[in-house]
């Protein structure tokens, strides 16, 4: 049997622009990003250090593996580390909350658990990330980890090698999906009787939820299904009372109980605030990919990995000027004793401008960042901001190109607020 785990802290991370319901995220952005969105600041908070992660995405930006690793180089944890993916549907999310408890029950220090998605031509899906914190006790909140099911079932998939995806009928769903499943649970009195119910369908499940009289989906109507990250979203929203959730996609079942402790209330409102900031827009403004291509490679990203992906700097032990891109001494007074330092992630615009000769936008913004507690950075403003001189801004990391047939990551420089 699963132990529980307690819930140390969470954070819920979606992007600014909302269209149709969905919230949409901006062409540069993806699994790995929007996950990295959601845990820098859960990581800053606890300034601790966890000793796994585990990656939950049904989007994952490599189909082939590759793609925890990436994560733990932006949130400064590569190195010693137990890393897991986990990509196969949306209950991955709660997935890896079992998963967690399990690896938190054998050693000590924290887990760190992010679920992402970015969605690409489902019609009721959003773009969005959390990320869960998670320890053997001693948190906000206590999460059972409940039933698990395995059976062949389809209700929405896309065979190996084609683009279009293929659903069930809505009817056979009803009788045989998630519902089914929610039903059964509720009846042998799993969470008290009235689970929220997750699933990839959001008609089925919404009506299931109803029909056992679960408290409802608020998040669906306003972000859309945001795949493995759903589940821990509802979870976050919801931390202020007791819960249940069912989630289950192609015959794949996780359930989970939470009870809300000291602090659960603080969790869920910043969660909630994140919510309730998203505005409607025009879709993000679109990158042409194909007409950006620099040479890239695998041997020169992983030598640049450190100030590409980990944000590093140097610090000259005798000025004491924090430099970035680290240079081989220190151009100020010539000293070679340089340390690595992570860069500060915030920091005032100092000058700015628009590139109309960048091939891959109509214009793109440019922008040189003093960063608290020393150090300057220059780099792209995201596509979807705008930024002015003695504006308070934040780096994120976003897509830079994928020359090479690989993808660049880098930081880019956007509003304070976007976390």
């Amino acid at each position: 049997m699963t132990p529980p785990i307690s819930l140390l802290d969470g954070e819920l991370a979606l992007p600014a622009s909302e269209l149709g319901g969905r919230t949409v995220a901006d062409p540069d952005e993806d699994a790995l990003t929007l996950a990295a969105l959601a845990a820098l600041p859960l990581l800053e908070r606890a300034g601790t250090r966890p000793r796994a992660l585990v990656l939950a995405t049904t989007s994952p930006p490599y189909d082939e593996g590759g793609n925890v690793q990436l994560l733990a180089e932006l949130l400064g944890l590569a190195g010693d580390l137990v890393a897991v993916e986990l990509t196969s549907s949306l209950r991955d999310g709660l997935t890896a909350v079992r998963l967690a408890a399990a690896l938190a029950a054998g050693g000590d220090g924290p887990v760190l658990v992010c679920a992402s998605h970015r969605a690409s031509g489902e019609h009721d899906a959003g773009d969005g990330a959390a990320a869960l914190l998670l320890a053997g006790d001693g948190g906000a909140a206590t999460l059972r980890p409940g039933p698990a099911r395995a059976e062949e079932l389809r209700d929405r998939w896309r065979v190996a090698g084609e683009r279009e995806r293929s659903e069930a009928d809505p009817s056979f769903v009803w009788d045989a999906g998630a519902a089914r499943v929610a039903r059964k649970l509720a009846a042998e009195g799993f969470g008290g009787g009235a689970p929220g119910v997750v699933s990839p369908v959001a008609r089925p499940a919404a009506r299931a939820e109803r029909a056992l009289g679960g408290p409802g989906d608020e998040l669906v109507g306003r972000t859309g299904v945001l795949g493995a990250a759903h589940p821990l979203a509802r979870i976050l929203l919801s931390l202020d009372r007791p819960q249940a959730l069912v989630a289950a996609a192609g015959g794949l079942v996780e359930a989970i109980e939470v009870e809300p402790g000291a602090g659960a209330g603080a969790v869920a409102a910043r969660a909630r605030t994140m919510l309730e900031a998203r505005r409607g827009s025009d879709a993000p403004p679109q990158i042409d990919w194909d007409a950006l291509s620099p040479y890239a490679s695998s041997p020169r990203s992983w030598r640049e990995r450190a100030s590409d992906l980990r944000l590093e700097g140097s610090r000259c032990g005798s000025c004491g000027r924090l430099l970035f891109p680290p240079p081989a001494s220190c151009p100020h007074c010539g000293s070679r004793e340089l340390a690595p330092e992570r860069l500060p992630r915030t920091g005032t615009v100092v000058t700015q401008t628009r590139d109309h000769a960048y091939p891959a936008a109509a214009s793109t913004g440019m922008a040189v960042v003093e960063l608290d507690g020393g150090g300057r950075f220059y780099g792209q403003v995201v596509p979807s901001a705008r930024v002015e001189i003695g504006a308070r801004v934040r780096l994120v990391p976003r897509r830079l190109h994928a020359g090479g047939g690989a993808i660049q990551y880098f930081w880019k420089i956007a509003p304070e607020e976007v976390r």
